[in-house]
Formats: C-alpha cells, structure tokens, sequence
C-alpha cells in the first residue's frame, strides 16, 4: 500500500482527494498547513506528497524547497494540486523543486492513474530554453516573498516594543549571569538613564548599587528553582516599595535562558496601608482617651467644687493660698482633658473659618507642659486680631501637631533643649503660620525628600516616616502648600500657607 501526504488548508479539498485514492489502494495522511506538513513528511516518509501552493503562513513553493534540501526527504516526489492555473504557475512550481502539477478542480476519473504515474517515476519538465526566464521569475518572487515577510516582522517586532513600552510597570530580561538583555520605557524614565547604561549591566548594580547578587532577591531565586517567584522589597536606591515579580523563560528545548524581572511601585499603596493602621490605632488611643478623660473629670469636678466651696466658707491664709494652688491646677487640667476629648473625638471633614490662633494654642495646650519640661522654650508671635483661614480644624490640628512633635524630638534629641518659635501672619489672599526651631540642621540631600511617604531620619522604631508627607498632603487638598528651609546655625523652618475664607 503506497502512502500518499496530502498537504492542503482546506478541508473540503482533502475530503475530496482521501475519498477519491482510498478506494484505489491508497493510505492517505493529512496535515493542514506547512509545519505540520514538514513533521509528518518526516516521521511517515510517505512515497508522494501532494501539496497546496497557496497556504498560509509558509507557502508550497517554500515548503517545496525546503523539502528538496532536506537529505532524508529529497527523493520523495512533489506534486503541486492548486488553483492557480494562471500562466508560469507550472513552471514556477517545477522550478521550486516540484516533480509535477495538478490543475484544480481535478478530473476524478483521472486523477487516481495521473498519481499512479508520478508514484511510477513522471517527472514534468520546463522547456530548456524558458528555464532562465522562470528562475528569474522564481527568483523575483521568492526576494518578493522575502521582502513581504521581513516587513511583517518589523511590524510585529515595532507593535511588541510598543506594547513592551506602554506597561506602565518597570519590566526588564535578564540573562542566566544577571545582565539586563531588555528593559522597557518605565525602567529607564524611572532610573533616569539611557539605555547604553542599563543593558548590559548587571541587575543587581542597576536596581541596588551592589556588587553582588541579592540572596533575598526573587530574581535569584527564580535562576535557582526555575520558577516564578514573587516578593516585597522597600528599596531606598530607587526610593519606594516594589512588587517583584519573576518568571523563567526556556528555549525550544527546556533550558533556562533568562528572567522576566517586573517591578511594580506600591510606594502609594503601602502609605495607605499604613495610614489605615496608624488611624485605627489612633481610633484605638482615642477611645481610651475619651474613656480616661471621662473617668478623671468626675474626681477633678469635686475637687474644683471643694476647693471653690472652702474658699467660699473662708480659711487660714496659709491654707488659701494652698487651695488657690490646687484650684488653678485642677482647671489646667481640667482644660487639658477637654482639648484631649476634643481631638480624639471623630469629625466629618469640613470647610469652615478656622482661628489659627485658636488652633495651635489647642495643640500647645497638650504639648506645652512636655516641651517645657524638655527645657524648650516656646515663643509666641501672633499676629492679632486672629488670621482666619479655610479649612477643617481637626485636620489642620493633626498638621500642627506633626510638626510640633518633630521639633520637639529635633531638639531635646541635639541639645536636649532649644528655642521653638510660632508666627502666625496674614495678606490679601492667604494665611501663614510658621514654626522655627533652633535644632540640628536638614541636610540638602534630605530636604529634597522630606515630603516624601516613609522617609525619616529618625532612629529604627522612632518614626514611619509618614508625618510629614500626610501633612503635605492634607494642606495640598486645602489649596495650601507647605514648605521647608534650613540653614546652620539658624535651625529649621517650617511655613504653612492657608486660603483665607
């Protein structure tokens, strides 16, 4: 039984073709494109191959030659069975290395004694002296053909660059040695470096200014397991906090080759995160605030009202001047209690005029006595009568009280005392009020990042980092800005500057 490979794209065809020769003795196998045409002409070594020129992807006349020069299938005759019946179409296809033509549709009474004499040794010929022209016909085609396919893959490769490029995350490749292949547009805007400084580098000095690999790494893990990986990594070189994700790549043969390396900034995210956690803490302190300053108004309520009645009902002077003492302290704290319970308390936020006066003195009335106590000196410049500004109190209290507490933790931890200055001033259109200390200087490297989430020069577990960039951020949603100076010798500066109503 002679085994026939019927290459065609169109399955009718192939219907037709396998009813029409399995009758007569033949095995008939099918394949429905090229590549597949070339895999089992390989395994089945059949005795003829009938084959379409007009397929997709790789045509006859390239899967022709590619046949023709492959030593294990060079002796098996080719017939082309095609529509296109146009003139040269046969000898366009001999010259490509096919031992006949068929013409579609084909003649079924014929067709199974034309097969049977190209498997008995027909060869079609071209006329010798039209042999030239049609090669170079041929020729023509195939640098046509050629042409054709070198743009198409320029397409692909440019519509791949630039979806490689339009990822917003930092995606790069890197070789089985850590040296970055390939890196899209994100990484090199957010590196700030042209790519002549980046591929080619080992990823390890790109991305954490080592010389070595990080065993922590995902990268390196995946280059040891073969597997994608996946980790959470604050990096203070590119400043921020990244998803790293990884993912082998193999060649056609199973072997590793590279890594996918995907970065994605979560900087934001984890600010929120934590801004979540801080004020479910703070919800927490709250309540226990409310809860004790509940508890300690009842007891400094009779003590107030004895000391009030004794003073009424007459005493000793020394005794007097004793009760005046405790009547005074009670009130102080009494006032303490009541700023406590109102800062704690929850508030919607809203616009309305603010005394700013009135606003810091209500932070001072909780941080005064510390401060003092810390051997700082706080002084006072109001401006009066009050500048009013626009905005939300609690809000604006929590600001005052971030840079208050960063200034008193400047200077008792430089001098373990210090001069701390508030001003409060107005003009046409805004409201300022500023807070100057006498504590160590901000360094010009710093001071660029002061405002930004998780920044701190404190001491490990002495801060998040977080202050500062909330207080930006809340004057920002104000139409406010906030600013920084500092200057040796002169300490440190910070303004804020407010809409007025």
């Amino acid at each position: 039984m002679k085994t026939i490979l019927y290459i065609e794209d169109d399955a009718v065809s192939r219907t037709l073709v396998r009813r029409v020769l399995e009758p007569c003795g033949y095995k008939i196998i099918e394949a429905s494109n090229a590549r597949d045409g070339l895999k089992m002409a390989t395994a089945y070594k059949p005795d003829l191959i009938l084959m379409d020129i007009n397929m997709p992807g790789m045509n006859g006349y390239e899967l022709t030659t590619k046949m023709k020069d492959t030593f294990a299938l060079s002796s098996i005759p080719i017939v082309a069975l095609t529509s296109l019946a146009s003139e040269g179409e046969r000898e366009m296809a001999i010259m490509a290395g096919c031992d006949g033509f068929i013409a579609k549709p084909i003649d079924v009474d014929r067709f199974p004694d034309i097969i049977a004499e190209y498997l008995s040794g027909k060869r079609d010929e071209v006329d010798p002296d039209k042999k030239s022209h049609h090669l170079k016909e041929y020729s023509r085609r195939l640098v046509s053909r050629l042409e054709d396919k070198i743009n198409d893959l320029s397409k692909a490769e440019k519509e791949w660059e630039d979806t490689f490029n339009a990822i917003s995350d930092m995606v790069s490749i890197h070789n089985s040695e850590h040296v970055i292949t390939k890196a899209n547009l994100s990484l090199y805007k957010r590196l700030k470096l042209p790519a002549d400084k980046i591929i080619g580098e080992k990823c390890y000095k790109i991305f954490h200014n080592r010389t070595e690999p990080c065993e922590d790494c995902p990268c390196n893990k995946t280059m040891k397991t073969f597997k994608p990986e996946t980790s959470e990594m604050q990096n203070p070189y590119l400043g921020g906090v990244f998803l790293i994700n990884t993912y082998p790549i193999f060649d056609e043969k199973g072997k590793f080759i590279s890594v996918v390396y995907v970065a994605i900034d979560i900087t934001e995210r984890k600010q929120m995160e934590e801004q979540v956690l801080q004020m479910e803490k703070l919800s927490e302190i709250g309540k226990l605030v409310s809860s004790v300053a509940h508890e300690l108004n009842n007891p400094l309520t009779g003590i107030i009202g004895y000391a009030e009645h004794l003073l009424e009902i007459g005493v000793p002077p020394e005794a007097e001047k004793g009760l005046k003492i405790i009547l005074k302290e009670s009130e102080r704290s009494t006032k303490i209690i009541r700023s406590l319970l109102d800062f704690s308390r929850k508030h919607k936020p809203e616009r309305e005029e603010v005394n700013v006066n009135s606003l810091i003195e209500s932070i001072l009335t909780l941080k005064g006595y510390q401060m003092k106590s810390d051997s700082i000196n706080i002084v006072k410049e109001f401006k009066e009568p009050a500048p009013l500004a626009k905005g939300d109190f609690h809000q604006l209290q929590q600001v005052v009280l971030n840079i208050i507490n960063n200034a008193h933790y400047a200077m008792h931890q430089h001098n373990k005392k210090g001069v701390f200055t508030i001003r409060t001033s107005e003009d046409d259109l805004s409201v300022l009020f500023s807070f100057e200390n006498d504590g160590p200087v901000i360094k010009k490297e710093d001071m660029k990042k002061i405002f930004e989430p998780f920044f701190t020069t404190k001491e490990a577990g002495k801060g998040t980092g977080l202050g500062l960039s909330i207080c930006k951020k809340i004057i920002s949603e104000h139409g406010g800005t906030i600013e920084a100076e500092s200057e040796v010798g002169k300490g440190s500066r910070f303004t804020v500057k407010l809409p007025k109503p």
